[in-house]
Parts: C-alpha cells; structure tokens; sequence
C-alpha cells in the first residue's frame, strides 16, 4: 500500500521518513516554512493502511503583523515587503507634527514571528519648563508652559523692565529668551546738593555782611 507523493508547498518544505520515492503505510512527513512564513494545517501527515493520508496537506502563509495607523498628532510612512501590507520585514517610520515629541522608536519592523520589533510610539505635546518669577517681576501667562503659550512680564511704576517683556514657548520647549529682571528706580542726589550748597552760601554770607557792618559803624 503507497500514499501519493507530496510536493512542496509555497515557500516550504517537506522532509518524509522514507524519500526514495516509494511512500508506503505507515510512512510520516513533517512540513516546514522559510522564514516569515507560518504553517496553515497539520505539520505531520501519515500514510494509512487504506494509502490516504490521514489529513489535508498543509501550506505556508505569510506572517504579518498587526497593522499600524497614524498615531495621534502624527504621521507613519510604512516600506512594505514583498509579500504585502505590515508582512515579515515591513517597516514603518514615525514622525509627530509640530508641537509634539515622539515617546518610542523612530522606526519598528515586523519579524519573523509577526511581531514588532519594538512598541508603537506615540506624539506628546511639548512642554516648556515652568517659569518662576521672584521679588518685584509680576507674569501673566495665557496658558499652559506649550507650544506658542506667551507670559507677559511687568514691573512696578518707575521700576526699569531688564529683558523681554513677553516670552514664547517654542516647537522644541524652549523659551523665546531668559527671564527678566526689574531694576530699583535711581533716586536722584540733586536735592541735597542744592540744600548743602545753600547752606555753605548762608554760612559764608553771613560774617561777610557782620564785618561790612562793623567797618561802617566804625567810621561814623
């Protein structure tokens, strides 16, 4: 009693315990697939007693992985292989729009084993760090430290504003510049320069006129 020769599946092999040719009862072969494919049925088949195999001859299909969309503020541009869409050796390449920081791979790549190489990423938003403001500066912000977020800054009356009066949160969390500083108003010495100048007139003045006025009664 023989069993029908088995070929080859699509990018498989089969390997049987008796390969003369001759495919008597009791005879076992043992499919396998190449790399980045996976196997649809039965990996053992066997020659009955009736010259049937016991089953259905297996076939090798492609692994994939899950598929992948655009992350959310963000895009992907996937290279597919040969075989198709998000197959053994696709790969996909993340970028976020601007405002947003990528968390995760730039790129993964579908293995062998229908997996990822790596986790998705995702896009955050960008965060600028918190300002601080200290003594006479006062801030106003309109917002969140994100992108495009402006913080006004102001000082008291007749105090002097050192730096930007408004500050910008940039696309890569930077602030349009340093924070500024309020410099103490310069009180002025001109008032008591005229009061001591003054007085040294008055002090010089006065013997002057005493003296004047003793040579004139002297006289008389």
């Amino acid at each position: 009693v023989k069993c029908d020769a088995l070929s080859n599946p699509d990018n498989g092999v089969v390997n049987c315990s008796q390969n003369h040719g001759s495919l008597p009862w009791n005879t076992t072969c043992t499919f396998e697939c190449q790399e980045g494919y996976k196997l649809t049925g039965p990996q053992h088949l066997q020659c009955n007693s009736s010259g049937i195999w016991d089953n259905k001859q297996p076939t090798c299909k492609a692994v994939t992985c899950a598929a992948i969309s655009d992350p959310q503020n963000g895009t992907v541009n996937c290279s597919h292989s040969s075989v198709g869409e998000f197959a053994f050796k696709s790969s996909c390449r993340f970028a976020c729009t601007e405002g947003f920081v990528l968390q995760g791979p730039p790129q993964v790549e579908c293995t062998a084993e229908g997996q990822w190489t790596q986790q998705v990423p995702v896009c955050e938003v960008v965060r600028c760090s918190r300002l601080d403001v200290s003594g006479k500066l006062s801030m106003n912000c309109n917002g969140e430290p994100v992108l495009g977020t402006e913080c006004t800054f102001a000082c008291p009356e007749r105090w002097t504003l050192n730096g930007s009066v408004v500050l910008t949160c940039g696309a890569t969390g930077h602030w349009s510049g340093m924070l500024p500083t309020c410099e103490a108003p310069i009180v002025s010495q001109t008032p008591l320069a005229v009061e001591l100048s003054t007085a040294g007139v008055s002090l010089v003045t006065i013997p002057s006129f005493l003296f004047w006025l003793l040579k004139r009664l002297r006289k008389k």
